[in-house]
């Protein structure tokens, strides 16, 4: 659907992957999309999502308002000690450079 931007979210750099956490920001970029049931419930297996015990699971995930309507929003549920805080902005995979 497009972007936006979340002030009430800050991400954290995992390294392969990005998580988010609610907490304060000055405004990280987001990508708001339309799923059907399906997409969504493969979404929630590749995050990790558990329906019945989403506290035990990678992510949780919310209904949060974006420019676009209320959507879904996965929330990283592991501890974040040592990872790079992302408080506006995108998150970026790392470019992995081969050596020769």
């Amino acid at each position: 659907m497009g972007a936006d931007r979340l002030t009430d979210a800050t991400l954290y750099d995992l390294g392969p992957y990005p998580g988010a956490r609610l907490e304060p920001s000055r405004g990280v970029e987001i990508e708001v999309f339309r799923v059907d049931a399906a997409l969504l419930a493969g979404l929630d297996r590749l995050e990790d999502y558990r329906v019945r015990r989403p506290a035990s699971g990678t992510y949780d995930r919310l209904v949060h308002p974006t420019a676009f309507g209320p959507a879904w929003l996965y929330l990283y549920n592991r501890d974040v000690a040592g990872c790079s805080v992302i408080r506006e902005g995108g998150w970026m995979p790392r470019v992995r450079r081969s050596v020769v």
